[in-house]
This record gives C-alpha cells, structure tokens and sequence, in this order.
C-alpha cells in the first residue's frame, strides 16, 4: 500500500509508464503498416486547414482513398506536418492501409515516432528526482 506522502511519485511513475506503453503500440503500429500496410493514392483533401463548426469545436480535414478492391475509404484525420506540403502543392499523398481494416491506415510518409515513450521516460526519471 502507498505512504501519504509516496502517491505522487506513484501517479507519476504510472503516468509514465502508460505513455511509454502507448508510445511502443503506436511505434509498432506504424512499423506494420510499412511492413505490411497497401499502398494507395489519397483522392482528396477536403479541408486543409482546421475550420470551426457553429458550436466553436475545431475540425480535423478529411481525406478519401480508394482501395486496391475497390472500396473507397473516406475518414477524418490529423495530418502530419511531412505531408502538407505535398498537399499545399496539390500533389498525390501516398498512403498505406490494413487490407483487413482499410480505416485503420497511415501516410507513407509517416515514421515511428519515440517522442511518447522519450516523454514517459522523462516523467519516471523526474518522479524518481523530485518527488
């Protein structure tokens, strides 16, 4: 059982842990889609910017892809900064899809990031420091 006094570095420390765990998910789940993932060129962007709805919430810019079966694939997603100038540019954005699940897809030009699991680490060093 936690000391009063050892819940905070506790939280940290599980603070911590959790982002790098999502940080190694997300990192093996781009790696997969580069490994395994079926390339297709984005049809469209329909918003390049992030316009606001009536209510004041943001939008995030909508993208369609058609896959190798025919089955086009429109969703939202946040794209990343590699690939806006292709966009701005009007060229064709490559990217790559689970031919299980075509909605589960990332940009060709996206890499696995270690930012997530950098900063959960950065957390449980501090933690173990200061508190």
């Amino acid at each position: 059982m936690f000391d009063r006094m050892g819940w905070p570095k506790s939280a940290a420390c599980l603070a911590g842990l959790l982002m790098i765990g999502f940080g190694f998910k997300e990192r093996m789940h781009v790696q997969r889609m580069h490994a395994d993932g079926r390339p297709a060129l984005m049809d469209s962007a329909k918003a390049f910017t992030v316009p606001e709805t009536a209510n004041g919430k943001k939008q995030q810019p909508e993208y369609s892809f058609t896959t190798d079966k025919g089955v086009k694939v429109v969703s939202t997603r946040s794209f990343p900064a590699e690939i806006m100038p292709d966009l701005v540019a009007a060229r064709l954005v490559r990217v790559l899809y689970d031919a299980n699940d075509p909605g589960k897809m990332i940009f060709a030009s996206e890499r696995p990031s270690w930012i997530m699991i950098a900063a959960g680490a950065l957390i449980i060093a501090l933690a173990m420091v200061f508190l």
